[in-house]
């Protein structure tokens, strides 16, 4: 039997990867970020989103922010009355299915690696970290409010206080953290730490946090950093972000949300 040249082999596997990347864009096409709805920071305490030391803060809790900010509408509607019933069951449905697996990640991640990291780095540093609110309780109360089988009346019932919680919770945390950035790590230790907690995610973890984050960079960080984000990917993770999970989080998290 005749043996292949390298040349050979190479055209080969060239045309197999081109025939499977036909397949893959006719099945699975590329689907870009949105264009931004506005451009602006929503934290009263963080007011610039440039610097690294900024956007590690903020790129986990400006996505949140905007979805209290929805939870907000919905309330308001709810409560004066003019929402529909199928308004307020899609606006639950959302609640359940989509933002509230969003905020118990994020506050397990914090639970499980960040404030451990902020503290053992301040106390490295001799920086004192003195807290006004007790982190730790809110993070209770929020887990009663998206863990939990909560009835329906008592998460509309609920609305009001969680939002003003996680808003003043957040808030919280950039004040205390913030300064740390600057005195207590570097950025080298910050990014070990954040790719830490990243490995402790499963991929079906990864699949509901990444889309949220990554579009939403459009709408507060500094101009060219959403596709710097997004080019620091793994490959496979790139790929998957656009071409299964981002078309997913547009049709179910974004477009569905009844707000």
């Amino acid at each position: 039997m005749r043996r292949m040249s390298v040349s050979t082999i190479v055209a080969v596997v060239a045309v197999a990867l081109a025939g499977l990347l036909a397949v893959v864009d006719r099945y699975c096409p590329y689907v870009a970020y949105r264009d931004p709805k506005e451009r602006r920071v929503l934290s009263p305490v963080i007011r610039d989103a440039a610097g690294w030391e900024n956007e590690g803060l903020l790129l986990p809790h400006e996505p949140l922010r905007r979805d209290f900010a929805a939870l907000r509408r919905a309330n308001e509607l709810i409560e004066s009355g003019r929402a529909t019933p199928q308004q307020r069951q899609a606006f639950l449905k959302w609640y359940r299915t989509r933002f509230a697996p969003q905020l118990r990640l994020h506050a397990a991640a914090e639970d499980a690696f960040f404030f451990k990291f902020f503290h053992e780095k301040a106390a490295e540093a001799g920086v004192p970290v003195v807290h006004d609110r007790d982190l730790a309780a809110d993070h209770a109360r929020l887990h009663y409010a998206v863990e939990a089988p909560v009835p329906d009346e008592d998460v509309i019932a609920g609305l009001s206080e969680l939002t003003n919680l996680f808003d003043a919770h957040f808030d919280e945390e950039e004040r205390l953290f913030r300064p740390l950035f600057a005195t207590a790590f570097n950025e080298s230790s910050w990014k070990q730490s954040v790719s830490d907690s990243h490995r402790a995610y499963t991929l079906f973890e990864v699949s509901i946090v990444l889309p949220h984050i990554a579009h939403y960079m459009s709408e507060w960080a500094a101009p060219g950093r959403q596709a710097a984000f997004d080019q620091s990917l793994p490959f496979p993770i790139r790929q998957l972000l656009h071409r299964v999970w981002l078309p997913a989080y547009y049709e179910d998290y974004i477009d569905k949300c009844p707000v």
